[in-house]
């Protein structure tokens, strides 16, 4: 699965109020970032 579709998934799973599945998601989409992109995407 790729970026966009678990950002995808991920939103469905807030519309359902499913808070703690899309932080799990979120959890590993970030994981898949090099550290360079992990600390630019903290000074966004």
């Amino acid at each position: 699965m790729g970026a966009f579709e678990e950002l995808h998934l991920i939103n469905e799973l807030l519309i359902e109020g499913d808070e703690a599945g899309a932080r799990e998601k979120l959890i590993r989409l970030i994981d898949y970032l090099t550290e360079e992109e992990k600390i630019r995407l903290l000074h966004l």
